[in-house]
């Protein structure tokens, strides 16, 4: 997780007819600004020819084109076999620009999307310079942006439906962190793996199978066995699935072990590079949130979740027992393999998505 992408206007400094161009429409709609209202149909009219000249676009594609592409995917499968879609929505994801009618849906206030442009571009370039109000605006459209992926996804649903693909599915539904607005001081990506990013929903829908909620602390990397379990009597689970299926506690017949710890890490400080000398590691149980590091900016941190939910009372100087003890269990899990043997070099390569990845600050290229 990092707190920069690269900023949507990167030659605006240029000095190219574009980035003229674009600087006397901005200069225009500075000047406008105070004395025009920004409902009426002049400031309307600027901005849409503001957005022509920048052709901004969210640097991945929207909820409803995702949905498209899924139906049109499953259309052109087979129907012979067992069919596997992994679909993957970014809307919720900086920056936020969500449509319209989702924003009036959960009340966000109504900015020009010009606006919202140079509160994302700021968002990732001068957080510090964004107030509490401009904050308060962005996680409003969080919200919105989350309002319409998740009328999306529920027409990705009736979609399945009606072709007679969701009765029987295996679904699990999950995101890969949450997003901070300053609860501890950052924005968007949490650099420290507080709850605000590290917990995130786990929903699973196993076929017509009726299934319990649980109280236990379970994580992302339980996903893949639970879905083979419930889609084989006997499945073959890859040795590099370290965590176990959660079928068992689904269907009501075990519960999760009341001691069990779960792990969130982190290994960069800024752009995409891997450096395990700043590696921060989140222990977190029941009760528990244990927090560590070997970058010496990070102070060690223990909190009691049931007393403390927002996580703002450090307890690590007056338990030391019990931070000793997540030591252990830390030193525990990176004595596996999966850490021992770790390789990162030359395992991703971003190809054509590349540029995409950078904007969304997942990769330096």
């Amino acid at each position: 997780m990092q707190n920069e992408i690269g900023a949507f206007d990167a030659d605006a400094d240029s000095g190219s007819p574009a980035s003229l161009l674009r600087h006397r429409f901005e200069s225009l709609k500075s000047a406008v600004y105070e004395r025009l209202d920004q409902g009426g149909a002049l400031y309307r009219a600027l901005e849409t020819a503001y957005r022509q000249v920048e052709r901004r676009e969210p640097p991945h594609p929207t909820a409803e084109e995702i949905v498209d592409r899924t139906l049109a995917f499953v259309d052109k499968a087979p129907d012979d076999r067992p069919l596997f879609v992994w679909v993957h929505f970014m809307d919720t994801h900086s920056p936020y620009v969500p449509p319209s009618e989702s924003r009036d849906a959960v009340g966000a206030p109504d900015v020009p999307t010009g606006e919202l442009w140079r509160l994302n571009d700021r968002l990732h370039t001068d957080q510090e310079s964004l107030d509490a109000e401009e904050v308060a605006v962005i996680s409003d459209m969080y919200d919105a942006s989350l309002r319409y992926m998740d009328d999306e996804i529920g027409r990705l649903i009736d979609g399945l439906e009606r072709r007679g693909l969701w009765e029987d599915a295996h679904v699990a539904f999950t995101s890969d962190h949450g997003e901070e607005f300053r609860e501890h001081g950052g924005l968007t990506h949490c650099v420290e793996p507080y709850e605000e990013g590290a917990h995130v929903p786990l929903l699973f829908k196993l076929g017509t199978e009726t299934l319990e909620d649980t109280d236990g602390v379970v994580s992302t990397i339980d996903i893949g066995p639970t879905l083979l379990d419930a889609a084989f009597d006997d499945p073959d689970v890859p040795d590099r699935f370290h965590e176990t299926s959660l079928c068992p506690v689904l269907r009501g017949e075990s519960a999760v072990p009341a001691d069990r710890a779960v792990f969130v890490q982190n290994a960069n400080r800024g752009g995409r590079e891997v450096d395990l000398g700043t590696r921060i590691t989140g222990c977190r149980t029941a009760e528990w949130k244990f927090i560590t590091s070997r970058d010496e900016r990070v102070t060690t941190k223990l909190f009691h979740l049931p007393s403390d939910p927002g996580e703002r009372t450090n307890l690590a100087d007056e338990k030391p027992e019990r931070v000793a003890a997540f030591e252990e269990i830390i030193a525990d899990h990176y004595d596996q393999p999966a850490y021992t043997n770790y390789d990162i070099e030359g395992a991703v390569d971003t190809g054509t998505v590349g540029d995409r990845l950078e904007a969304l600050g997942y990769v330096d290229q």
